[in-house]
């Protein structure tokens, strides 16, 4: 009779490191803004798949082209983003 034995090792968790203190920190402090930015991700994606129930795909993909052109505009304003003349001319 053969018997064969299988041993596992477990590695435990190192505890938290003063060099990761800071870091934890930062993401405490970010967690309600990553909540919200996933809220409104889902929130988008219910709004996207009703509009194109209630219309076509068509309308979502001008819908979006209008927002994203909405974007540029309000980076322009108030975030004073830098605009080439190419970017202008939409020129790849």
């Amino acid at each position: 009779m053969v018997t064969i034995t299988i041993t596992t090792t477990t590695t435990h968790p190192s505890p938290i490191t003063d060099q990761q203190v800071p870091v934890l920190r930062q993401l405490e402090e970010l967690a309600p803004v990553l909540v919200m930015a996933g809220t409104m991700g889902v929130c988008v994606n219910f709004v996207s798949y009703f509009l194109i129930q209630r219309t076509s795909s068509l309308t979502l993909k001008v819908v979006t082209t209008i927002r994203n052109v909405g974007v540029v505009f309000i980076g322009i304003a108030f975030f004073h983003e830098t605009v080439t003349g190419q970017q202008v001319a939409c020129d790849v």
